[in-house]
């Protein structure tokens, strides 16, 4: 399947009070191996909750400038399948939302991630992962994901303390390219 996503935007229109955008990030480079695969889940997971956490500087500032509602909702999903990111939210203008997102991810490309932000996306997701055994409902989900992948579900957060600041930044600079995301609204 080629690389970049087929179509850049997708407008539907329905009765709704505010505008509900999804921002999609398509990445075709699934390795074979399922370590591999847990190590870049671990990766652009961090990735995810340093860029669209409402901690990190962009959600931080959209939301100050009223330009979203309170927080985004995001996340990446990878199997020996298909691999994927999302991004959604409200917001009166989605396209200065997708335009503040393409802008953050190149200020982030060429002055680099700080490590305050990437040593505190660690401690969240981590403790998101602890959080997971508080319901029996996201034990089986977690349990069922890993073994459907191959994996290992209790393996994760000594691979997720194992990622780098360098190998984040190289999943940033691989998977972020605006050729690879489309906006739907």
């Amino acid at each position: 399947e080629d690389a970049c996503v087929k179509n850049t935007r997708a407008i539907s229109y329905m009765p709704v009070p505010k505008p509900v955008f999804y921002i999609g990030l398509k990445d075709t480079d699934i390795a074979a191996d399922p370590e591999e695969r847990i190590h870049k889940d671990a990766c652009m997971t961090l990735l995810f909750e340093l860029i669209f956490s409402m901690s990190s500087k962009l959600c931080s500032d959209l939301y100050e400038q009223g330009r979203i509602a309170y927080g985004m909702y995001y996340g990446y999903s990878i199997n020996d399948r298909v691999a994927t990111g999302t991004v959604a939210g409200e917001a009166h203008d989605p396209e200065a939302v997708y335009a503040a997102v393409l802008d953050y991810v190149h200020k982030l490309k060429t002055e680099g991630i700080p490590v305050e932000d990437f040593q505190r996306a660690k401690r969240v997701e981590y403790g998101n992962f602890v959080a997971e055994f508080d319901s029996p409902e996201n034990i089986v989900n977690m349990l069922l994901s890993f073994a459907d992948d191959g994996s290992e579900m209790l393996a994760y957060p000594m691979v997720m303390q194992s990622v780098t600041l360098e190998q984040v930044t190289e999943y940033l600079h691989k998977c972020f390219d605006e050729s690879k995301m489309c906006l739907s609204v």
